[in-house]
């Protein structure tokens, strides 16, 4: 409606009078029409964002073993893949975890308690795992001791509440892959245990907020002991 009023009063006007007026309203034109493509553009770009959200937080459900007390396949596949970088060296904690067992109720326990720290964001994985172990002949396998190295030797390693806590990226060593999601490891010994968990995150992880709150999710993870 707008248009027909600026063509109509323009006429009678001077042949350059209509020509701006109808270069004024082409451009109108213009206008309104990458304004109404840009509104598009966004609606789809929103769609997708929403449908990329929703299958992942389907995948998170299908991985996650929260039943059983097990890694999932996503958080085994990471530390499997930093083991293998240094087999046939000294032990370190992604090899002693690749070679371990869960011990499975007190792994579900540790789980149900660090469930309280999810968010649509973020989950945890728990490890419980026995350090001290033998073969069919009595002849140690592990030991505390060589669980101690491999936790001092982590990338980052901070003292908690009396704990030796190593923390390490574990989606560092998958740089050939579409990384969807960022893991840490954190991870320490006490008695005969390896105890922590895997934290997964849909953002990039900020090791100095994960640090400190450390304290909190270290005594969700210790309550359930």
């Amino acid at each position: 409606m707008a248009v027909a009023v600026a063509v109509m009063a323009c006429a009678a006007c001077a042949p350059d009078d209509t020509a701006k007026a109808k270069a004024a309203v082409d451009k109108t034109i213009v206008d309104a029409s990458n304004l109404a493509k840009e509104g598009a553009d966004a609606t789809d770009k929103a769609a997708a964002a929403a449908k990329e959200t929703s299958e992942v937080a389907t995948a998170w459900a299908t991985d996650i073993k929260r039943s059983s007390g097990e890694l999932s396949a996503t958080a085994s596949h990471w530390i499997d893949d930093a083991a293998k970088l240094t087999e046939g060296s000294e032990a370190t904690i992604e090899t002693i975890l690749a070679s371990g067992t869960q011990v499975a109720p007190t792994a579900i326990e540790i789980g149900t308690s660090l469930s309280s720290a999810v968010d649509r964001d973020t989950v945890f994985e728990p490890i419980f795992q026995s350090v001290e172990v033998s073969d069919e002949e009595g002849a140690a396998l592990r030991t505390s001791a060589e669980a101690d190295r491999a936790i001092a030797a982590m990338p980052r390693v901070e003292v908690i509440d009396g704990l030796t806590i190593g923390f390490k990226d574990l989606t560092s060593t998958t740089a050939k892959e579409r990384v969807t999601e960022s893991g840490y490891l954190v991870i320490w010994r006490k008695d005969g245990y390896l105890i922590g968990f895997v934290y997964r995150s849909r953002q990039a992880v900020d090791l100095e907020k994960l640090i400190a709150d450390a304290p909190r999710l270290i005594a969700l993870v210790q309550s359930a002991l």
